[in-house]
């Protein structure tokens, strides 16, 4: 089974590159599995799972230093389990496409859980309009937003190497979907992809939450908050485009600047203060009732009940008493 990897950060229009792949016939997995935007939710969950087990996810993600994928996160989410899943969701359809953002960080994790390599269809968009509809969707700061785009985008140049992959920009799906999709098709059939049928370019609409950030000049990248390393990376993806039988960097990658590593590493640590006080919560929630039933226990059975009188539920309102009567 040929898997098709469709892999970009978040607002790039992968959900809608991945459910035009699956109306050519290829799998998304099984229906119960597949969510609303296209993804496939136990791939996703093995794949959340181990980068919980780095110390992160999307939006902190974890430096991930040579010989990662032998490394003590991968006894917990084991490359079994990614493969019994893959197998699972996939059976035997002849193409499986896959869509998830954490899969830009992990993908040299799954590289040998596949039975054949994958085909890459990798989408980038201006960093500007990234960060201004990662801050409209979820909130993200604009220098946040920059340090996700990078580094994804970094990793998926880096890991595609070598395999079949068809790049290009947001901004073509928008302007020239009828384009895009010729070109795919052409792509993913010269790789030996089998399609049901060819892709229409109405497949390929984005929605319309896709289309309201636009960079004033989209050849351009000077915003004052980026680093010099992000400026460069977006000149070097400017020439990322069309297919590549075995894709090659262009050129040589600048390394992220400690800036950036250290605001993820500042992301991934607030993340984890909030899952732990969410734990806290949630135990102390647990405690203070269990306490307070054993204190009220005791204190009716050790007090008059004129002292402490009991209180009967209002009707009609669950979890509400009545005060007791006056004199």
């Amino acid at each position: 089974m040929r898997p098709v990897l469709v892999l970009g950060t978040p607002c790039t229009g992968t959900p809608e590159v991945a459910l035009a792949i699956s109306r050519l016939g290829a799998s998304l997995g099984r229906p119960g599995s597949v969510g609303r935007f296209g993804e496939n939710k136990p791939l996703r969950r093995v794949n959340r799972a181990l980068l919980d087990a780095l110390g992160g996810d999307w939006d902190c993600p974890p430096e991930l230093h040579q010989g990662w994928t032998r490394g003590p996160a991968t006894q917990v989410v084991t490359p079994a389990r990614a493969r019994s899943t893959w197998l699972s969701e996939f059976g035997d359809a002849p193409v499986g496409v896959w869509k998830d953002l954490r899969a830009c960080l992990t993908l040299p994790f799954w590289l040998p859980v596949f039975d054949e390599p994958p085909v890459v269809v990798f989408i980038h968009r201006h960093p500007g309009e990234f960060a201004e509809a990662l801050h409209g969707a979820r909130g993200v700061g604009r220098a946040h937003a920059l340090a996700i785009w990078e580094r994804c985008n970094h990793d998926v140049l880096t890991h595609a190497t070598g395999l079949p992959t068809y790049a290009l920009d947001h901004r073509q799906l928008m302007e020239d979907p009828a384009g895009v999709a010729e070109k795919l098709v052409a792509s993913l059939a010269e790789w030996g992809v089998p399609l049901e049928r060819e892709l229409d370019a109405a497949d390929l609409e984005l929605a319309p939450r896709a289309r309201f950030h636009r960079a004033p000049d989209p050849e351009r990248f000077d915003d004052p908050i980026a680093t010099s390393e992000q400026r460069e990376l977006f000149r070097i993806l400017r020439g990322v485009e069309g297919g590549s039988s075995c894709f090659a960097l262009p050129e040589r990658l600048p390394a992220p600047n400690p800036i950036s590593l250290e605001l993820l590493a500042l992301a991934g640590r607030a993340r984890l203060a909030r899952d732990d006080a969410i734990a806290t919560g949630l135990a102390f929630d647990l405690t203070a009732g269990s306490r307070r039933r054993l204190v009220r226990t005791f204190l009716e059975r050790t007090l008059p009940e004129r002292v402490l009188p009991r209180t009967e539920p209002t009707p009609g309102r669950p979890g509400r008493t009545n005060p007791p009567a006056a004199g």
